[in-house]
């Protein structure tokens, strides 16, 4: 049993003669649209789309966290000032979870 065409990558053999041409370029001849026939798109975006575009430009001008408690808090820790209440903290982690859990 002959095994043929084993040089190529598998794929369907490359086209030849007037179909080639016929892939490359449409019907017709141009490849691009005139510009009387090229048509123009709009886009209009609702009132809540509108907002949520304005507060999104809003939150980009303001910091992404508070410079000066992340400062303070630095400074209460270093200096051993600052205590964490392990029950509220304990509390807190455990209303988060029961959160994460409902549907």
């Amino acid at each position: 049993m002959a095994i043929n065409n084993v040089g190529g990558d598998g794929g369907p053999p490359p086209l030849r003669g007037p179909a080639a041409v016929s892939r490359l370029q449409p019907a017709g001849g141009s490849a691009t649209p005139d510009a009387a026939t090229a048509a123009t798109d709009e886009v209009s975006l609702t009132a809540e789309a509108q907002r949520l575009r304005d507060a999104q430009a809003a939150l980009t001008q303001e910091p992404a966290f508070d410079a000066a408690r992340v400062d303070a808090l630095r400074k209460a820790i270093a200096s051993g000032e600052y205590h964490i209440d392990s029950r509220r903290l304990a509390g807190r982690l455990l209303d988060f979870e029961s959160e994460l859990s409902r549907p």
